[in-house]
């Protein structure tokens, strides 16, 4: 196993990218991704795209895929939705910025036990940060 990945294995490798609506932007530009612009400036190649975080943790759970996301998030999945995941580190450079994260739901909805499982887990990584 890998402890870092190159810039050549990043940019080899298949990758699941979430993205809010399909018609949304990624989170991540490809342009957005580096310290400096004299690095090789390539396209992932996305095998994967998905608008749901469980989905996106499923499909990198049963396949090569890889994903840049949150280390904290990572974590909460594999220690306590006990997810299979691999950590690795991103290639040094990298650079990569702060997300915020927004959620809005319907009260009425059919799915509010999903919506609240999910409340819960943000409000558990939030309290991770203090």
């Amino acid at each position: 196993t890998l402890s870092q990945l190159s810039l050549h294995h990043f940019y080899s490798s298949r990758h699941a990218l979430y993205q809010p609506g399909m018609g949304a932007s990624v989170i991540y530009h490809d342009s957005e991704l580096f310290k400096d612009e004299l690095y090789y400036t390539g396209r992932r190649i996305v095998g994967y795209r998905s608008d749901s975080i469980n989905g996106l943790m499923s499909m990198i759970e049963r396949t090569s895929l890889i994903a840049l996301m949150p280390l904290k998030l990572a974590l909460f999945y594999k220690n306590h939705r006990k997810y299979d995941i691999k950590f690795i580190q991103p290639p040094p450079e990298l650079a990569l910025k702060s997300v915020q994260v927004y959620a809005s739901w319907n009260k009425n909805s059919r799915n509010i036990s999903t919506i609240n499982e999910m409340v819960s887990m943000l409000q558990t990584l939030s309290s991770f940060r203090r």
